[in-house]
């Protein structure tokens, strides 16, 4: 915004460009020094144009010389890279809003006691962890970033005895496009069994082709040591009153002699010797 004939034959430290801000001026004058003994310097600054407006500039200066070697000129360019600036301004920004974001959202997720995984896969090759919540660390031992160097990772947390029945029940799973429960036990980074429980959905693209999974897996294994106790005790109970029915049969069984022989003799004792007992001694032979 400002003719040539408005700074031509002025120094160009003194140009109204810089006079917005001193220390602008003296960067100016430090990097035409520096150019002066044979250095090209370039920086981004600011400028003060015509309306009063400050511009965001690529700066550099650069010397000449002559046939002889000897510097003639220095020569200035100013590229106007406002726009350039505010656009990247505006991205730092909503980088660091994102930032902040998913930190908020990590902190969410680790408070879910469950590790919550996104994994893409393509058939027959390996599985890559997209997303993997910190909570695995106290699940199963492992942080994600340990757990995403392994190819095909699931093979190393989960118990070899279980891994071809929890594909096939993950393939029935995936043939329908259900959502589902898998159980299977896994295997803890100190060598320990966890039995695990995995809420999983499936991935899909454009094509339809499966490419993978999300879901959240949980430690079950106090349930299960639940459910294991209560099957225990309700066989335990089983058995207590079988054995209580059998004790009963045998006791009822062993009393029936003892009783015909008592009931015999109380009816022996009536027929013969009603007259001579009192009152008293028949009513109680007549509840005999």
């Amino acid at each position: 915004g400002v003719d040539y004939t408005e700074v031509y034959g002025k120094s160009f430290v003194a140009a109204g460009w810089w006079s917005h801000s001193a220390d602008v001026a003296v960067q100016i004058q430090e990097a035409l020094e520096e150019a002066a003994r044979g250095k090209e310097v370039s920086f981004d600054t600011t400028i003060w144009n015509k309306d009063n407006e400050t511009c965001v500039v690529a700066f550099s200066v650069a010397p000449t010389y002559n046939t002889q070697g000897v510097l003639e000129f220095l020569i200035p360019t100013a590229i106007d890279i406002t726009d350039r600036k505010r656009k990247e301004e505006r991205l730092a920004q909503l980088s660091l809003l994102l930032d902040v974001q998913r930190q908020r959202l990590d902190r969410i997720l680790n408070t879910i006691p469950g590790a919550i995984f996104e994994i893409s896969e393509d058939p027959g090759g390996p599985q890559t962890i997209e997303y993997m919540s910190d909570y695995m660390e106290n699940l199963l031992g492992y942080t994600p970033g340990e757990l995403a160097a392994y190819e095909n990772f699931w093979l190393r947390i989960i118990h070899p005895e279980d891994i071809d029945v929890l594909r096939q029940e993950a393939a029935k799973l995936v043939a329908t496009n259900a959502p589902g429960i898998l159980h299977f036990r896994g295997l803890h980074k100190d060598g320990q069994i966890v039995h695990l429980e995995s809420n999983v959905v499936w991935k899909w693209n454009d094509a339809g082709k499966h490419i993978g999974a999300l879901g959240v897996l949980t430690d079950i294994t106090r349930r299960r040591e639940i459910e294991e106790a209560l099957v225990n005790y309700a066989e335990e109970l089983e058995r207590s009153n079988k054995e209580l029915e059998q004790f009963a049969y045998v006791v009822t069984h062993d009393l029936q002699e003892p009783l015909r022989a008592i009931n015999s003799f109380v009816q022996l004792l009536k027929k013969y010797c009603n007259e001579k007992l009192d009152e008293r001694a028949n009513e109680l032979v007549s509840h005999a």
